[in-house]
């Protein structure tokens, strides 16, 4: 799931707070945790702890696109009255006294794109400050970002601590086996029929990346819904040429849609999934 447009911001309820912003409140349906099919170990522990984060502390994921990263943070929102989501790439150019004033009162703040600021020095002690008062009065802070806190270049040693010092769960890109158990997955969600082989079939025409892949099954559930068809291979067909032309059903080059964009390792000779480990041991 792809961040929203920019200056979209989200808000699991907590209106208030985000008329103060002045940015609107949208929550896509498919934000939670129900819809978040865990196919790898960092992701499966992720699902685990985040919907029981304890009070008082944070959570830091990282990955390339499309690695359900925004997916689990925008679900954090989801499940409280008193949540905000925030993706930083779009605020970044905005005072951050101005969009980080007055949140330590939430319940859960989601800050996805949170390598946008890394470096800035305004950003960067304005989010500190925030850290400290947000979770000093039992709130939860969830970060999404493409990088892990020791590789993003930080001017501020204290603010790398502190998410250091957080819950830590680097998510790597899927597969094309994973992809598909995920493709299959959410056509479940949307009650389709979607087999191995119709699944293939989309799976080798579009790029290797979720969020056109979902967006694609979204269209062919509503051209099935209209025509009263199954998910068949020739139906899958028809739609794709309507909807994308003719060169939407020609196969797609294989391998990741995004080379490299695998997740950096927490540190020199530690992979992600270890630090996701070793944190998710912390005590409830």
């Amino acid at each position: 799931m792809s961040p929203p447009a920019p200056g979209d911001c989200i808000c699991g309820g907590g209106p208030e707070l985000v008329r103060q912003l002045a940015l609107p409140i949208t929550l896509p349906d498919a934000a939670d945790f129900d819809s978040y099919r865990a196919v790898t170990a960092a992701g499966g522990e992720a699902l685990s702890l985040l919907p029981r984060l304890p009070p008082a502390s944070l959570a830091y994921l990282w990955g390339g696109a499309g690695t359900g990263k925004t997916h689990l943070v925008m679900a954090c929102c989801r499940r409280t009255d008193a949540g905000l989501y925030l993706p930083l790439a779009a605020l970044r150019e905005r005072s951050p006294t101005e969009v980080l004033g007055d949140l330590d009162r939430l319940e859960v703040l989601a800050l996805d794109e949170f390598d946008a600021v890394a470096g800035d020095p305004q950003w960067e002690l304005a989010l500190f400050h925030l850290h400290n008062r947000l979770l000093a009065g039992g709130g939860r802070m969830v970060i999404a970002a493409r990088a892990s806190p020791r590789a993003l270049a930080f001017g501020l040693p204290d603010l790398r601590s502190r998410l250091l010092a957080g819950y830590g769960f680097g998510l790597s890109p899927y597969t094309d086996d994973q992809l598909l158990d995920i493709l299959r997955f959410r056509a479940g969600r949307l009650g389709l029929n979607l087999g191995i082989d119709a699944a293939r079939y989309l799976l080798h025409r579009m790029p290797r990346e979720l969020d056109p892949l979902i967006g694609l099954l979204h269209k062919l559930d509503r051209a099935a819904l209209a025509d009263q068809r199954q998910l068949t291979i020739p139906f899958i067909k028809r739609t794709m040429t309507e909807v994308h032309g003719p060169q939407a059903t020609q196969a797609h080059p294989l391998g990741p849609a995004e080379p490299g964009a695998a997740p950096v390792s927490c540190s020199a000779g530690t992979d992600s999934h270890a630090w996701s480990a070793q944190l998710s041991t912390k005590p409830s």
